[in-house]
């Protein structure tokens, strides 16, 4: 299936000797509207915040401000244990499911795992993170790193806020002289209130994410709205087995960092409507030999959207007329927004509207690899295969717990 011929990349552009016109949005009817004037096509785009020397402090400080609290960290546990104290039992691990909390009202993704050599951390007191996701697929790189901070209240009630930084790597330069363009703005600000108990044998989890705009979809990876999302997690461990599921509702795609899931990390997109989530899986936990600490997870996962829908590409620029083709219904590939029904044109030059409430569809499977078993840090490795859109993407997520760094700092009260 064809789309619309406006949609023309980089290559194309340059092979015609043309001046690019950055002034100028492409609409999915094929025609084009006079929005505003930007900067000539050499200088960095308006909803680009790094470019040349930029992007490159804009890769140091994310390296900096992810690794430096783990070297922190680990040198402040180095000089407060003394050389000759034997280190404590440690206590019985649990077969958790993906990134779960069990009974922990920790604000860190994963609590399932603890340190073979150190007790277990208060879930009560001040609690926080710091995680990278990173998703590639065939259309562009999504990375996103963000901190947050937090506060336990009881056993099973805590709540947090974080701060997402978002660098993307385009493959519709603006810039003449390099084929794939590299940026980074911010994410929209986020507060959560997550409550984790057990029901019988049921373990389950309830987060709550409400995002604030503080800029324009223009300005920052942002919808321009505020955003809701309420995720549900129930698991039930039979041995080393845990069956588990996983169901959302939210007005929009909204980016998740407490137990993250592959089909929501590191998007190339962002939505705006109502939409619902779900997954169902099983997940195999080795206890014993090298692969201790390790788990292996499948899924399968699907997006249902009701009523009116927009999709904001993180890929394509705003204004812009370099793009892709948007097969497969990739409609964040072809334009940086999509609002209004979509018309595509099949090998029979017959045209086909997709209906409007179809725009933010998705569905498919996952496998995923856990590693637990180093103390404070968390890795998921895992591919995602979206049958809707036939994209394979490839991410992995990077959670240090940083609960101890910031207790010997702050103080917790009893």
């Amino acid at each position: 299936m064809a789309q619309w011929p406006h949609a023309q990349g980089p290559n194309a552009v340059r092979e015609k000797g043309a001046d690019l016109d950055l002034s100028k949005r492409c609409e999915p009817s094929g025609r084009r509207e006079t929005l505003r004037p930007l900067v000539p096509p050499v200088e960095n785009p308006t909803r680009t915040a790094a470019g040349g020397g930029r992007q490159w402090r804009g890769v140091a400080v994310l390296v900096a401000t992810l690794f430096l609290p783990i070297v922190t960290g680990s040198l402040a546990r180095g000089q407060a244990a003394p050389p000759d104290a034997s280190p404590p039992a440690a206590p019985q691990a649990s077969a958790a499911a993906p990134q779960t909390a069990q009974t922990s009202a920790s604000t860190a993704p994963s609590t399932s795992k603890q340190s073979a050599s150190l007790p277990a951390v208060e879930p009560t007191g001040w609690l926080g993170f710091e995680q990278l996701q990173y998703g590639v697929s065939a259309l562009g790189n999504v990375i996103i790193e963000d901190t947050d901070i937090g506060y336990g209240v009881t056993e099973h009630l805590s709540g947090d806020i974080g701060l997402p930084v978002i660098f993307t790597r385009s493959p519709f330069s603006p810039v003449l002289s390099h084929d794939y363009y590299w940026s980074a703005l911010l994410g929209e600000p986020y507060i959560d209130v997550k409550y984790t108990n057990t029901y019988h044998d049921f373990n389950y989890t309830s987060v709550l994410t409400g995002t604030i705009p503080a800029s324009g979809e223009d300005k920052i990876y942002s919808t321009g709205r505020f955003g809701v999302d309420l995720f549900n997690h129930i698991e039930e461990p039979f041995g080393n087995y845990t069956p588990f599921l996983n169901i959302g509702f939210s007005n929009g795609a909204v980016n998740r960092f407490v137990m993250p899931r592959p089909y929501a990390t590191a998007r190339p997109y962002q939505t705006l409507g109502f939409l619902a989530d779900a997954e169902a899986g099983l997940q195999y936990r080795f206890s014993k030999g090298r692969l201790r600490g390790v788990s292996v997870a499948v899924s399968a996962y699907g997006l249902e959207p009701a009523g009116a829908q927009k999709v904001y590409s993180r890929l394509v620029f705003p204004y812009s007329d370099l793009a892709g083709d948007g097969h497969h219904d990739r409609f964040f590939d072809s334009t940086f927004e999509t609002t209004s029904n979509w018309v595509i044109i099949d090998q029979t030059l017959q045209p086909t509207v997709i209906p409007n409430s179809k725009l933010s569809r998705d569905n498919g499977f996952s496998g995923t690899v856990d590693i637990t078993r180093w103390h404070n840090l968390d890795v998921q490795l895992a591919y995602t295969r979206s049958m809707h859109y036939d994209l394979d993407v490839y991410t992995a997520t990077f959670t240090f717990d940083a609960r101890e760094l910031l207790r010997s700092v702050v103080p917790h009260r009893r």
